[in-house]
């Protein structure tokens, strides 16, 4: 019998609320969420700001598990669930990615 896998598989969409959001914050608060000293240059809250940096997001995501639901997040197309979050006003531009 093969070894289970926790990683989600390919063809499921992953939701950024529900999948990858609850990682970041629990590697990456207080710094990159509402609040936090890099929230202005690289909200976490906002599927964009993930999309952007991509793999670079896994300096402090150690986990493989993790770091393979954010890259079949990464993999999917845009859509629904990378709507802008309400909450927060700061916003990741391709010009600043500093502050990892």
């Amino acid at each position: 019998m093969p070894p289970l896998s926790t990683a989600p598989p390919l063809e499921a969409s992953i939701s950024f609320e529900s999948g990858v959001r609850p990682i970041l914050e629990s590697r990456c608060r207080p710094c990159h969420f509402p609040g936090g000293t890099l929230y202005a240059k690289l909200p976490f809250d906002r599927p964009e700001t993930v999309r952007l940096l991509g793999e670079r997001l896994f300096t402090r995501i150690q986990k493989e598990e993790e770091r393979a639901l954010i890259r079949a997040f990464l993999a999917q197309p845009a859509g629904p669930s990378d709507a802008p979050s309400p909450a927060g006003s700061g916003a990741a531009t391709r010009g600043d990615r500093g502050g990892l």
